[in-house]
């Protein structure tokens, strides 16, 4: 059995009653056991620390599992990731979880079981990814608007353009997962 206690896991689950359920199960194996609501809390969580394993439902509000698992494929590939849902994962490729388990089906005993498989290695890292990443970059469109895509949850979303602001580095906030971005305007003249 690996030493579990080092070995955090990241539920993410809109049900309450089924976060902590498996939060007690997992704490009782000697994992630390993280909620998250929803996608974007994931991914809030994700900004703290990275965790060993994530397990995620697909229906849930705000960023279903489907966005939340594709932003955590393209940016965390290495993290093992386990699909806990009813919905099965075939119909979702982006997503490419290690582990799949029917939602109602799904014998915990076989899930613990898959976590100590996949937390048997010494994780990869331990803390949240430091980052200073360069600004992003955009230009004005015809409407008085910035487009920008959050790096965090890779989102796309409008800004409106204060003619009364003169710089050209300034920082936003996603409106989605409210990630702080920086971002650069690459011509002052409207296009």
């Amino acid at each position: 059995m690996p030493n579990a206690a080092v070995c955090r896991v990241l539920l993410v689950d809109d049900e309450p009653a089924i976060r902590d359920l498996l939060s007690g199960l997992l704490e009782a194996e000697g994992f630390e056991a993280e909620q998250a609501e929803d996608g974007l809390d994931g991914l809030a969580k994700l900004r703290e620390r990275l965790p060993n394993v994530i397990i995620s439902d697909l229906e849930m509000p705000r960023m279903s599992g489907v966005e939340f698992l594709a932003v955590v494929r393209r940016r965390f590939p290495q993290i093992p990731v386990f699909v806990h849902s009813g919905v099965p994962p075939d119909d979702f490729p982006e997503i490419r979880p290690n582990v799949w388990f029917q939602k109602g089906a799904t014998h915990f005993s076989d899930l613990l079981e898959a976590v100590h498989d996949w937390t048997r290695k010494p994780p990869i890292f331990t803390a949240a990814p430091q980052s200073a990443p360069a600004p992003l970059r955009t230009r004005r469109d015809g409407a008085g608007f910035f487009v920008l895509t959050c790096t965090e949850c890779l989102r796309t979303f409008k800004l409106r353009n204060d003619p009364e602001i003169k710089t050209v580095e300034r920082t936003a906030y996603c409106v989605y997962c409210q990630a702080e971005l920086r971002y650069l305007i690459e011509s002052s003249k409207p296009s």
